[in-house]
């Protein structure tokens, strides 16, 4: 979870790498100005209030052991909440524990890392590849492979 200023261009860009480059979903709230109908929220505005939150004294977003979670979460949505004199722009939270859905399927589904559904044809011309029966058979194997366990694990 992240947050930056559109207008300062190298720390966008740097956020945006991180999030490509991070195992798992990113989010990035990224603020902007609207210079032809908001006269609020001007680029006056925010250059006076945003601050970088990798400049704070002791700033650590990122998750290495468990226990952290709860504590580090918090101070993210702490800082995501300020509005008004100060503007938190920068990595507000990363949890590099937490395993991916990829990661979580693969534990599941024993085939999935080499045949994930988002590769698998699913007609062939006009006609569906699955049918009912074929969609059942699916689900019986799933059921046995994660022994009915659909909980997340």
């Amino acid at each position: 979870m992240a947050r930056a200023y559109a207008l300062d261009i190298p720390l966008l860009i740097e956020i945006i790498k991180k999030a490509i480059q991070h195992k798992g979903a990113a989010v990035i709230d990224i603020l902007q100005p609207c210079v032809t109908y908001n006269d609020l929220y001007t680029q006056q505005w925010y250059r006076s209030r945003v601050y970088r939150l990798d400049q704070e004294p002791g700033w650590d977003p990122i998750v290495r052991d468990p226990s952290e979670r709860e504590e580090k979460l918090a101070k993210a949505r702490e800082k995501a909440r300020e509005w008004g004199e100060r503007l938190s722009v920068g990595i507000l939270y990363q949890d590099q524990l937490k395993p991916t859905i990829t990661d979580r399927l693969s534990r599941r589904l024993t085939s999935y890392p080499e045949n994930p559904p988002a590769t698998a044809k699913i007609s062939r011309g006009n006609k569906p590849l699955i049918d009912k029966t074929l969609l059942s058979q699916i689900f019986r194997k799933y059921m046995i492979e994660t022994e009915g366990n659909i909980k997340e694990q």
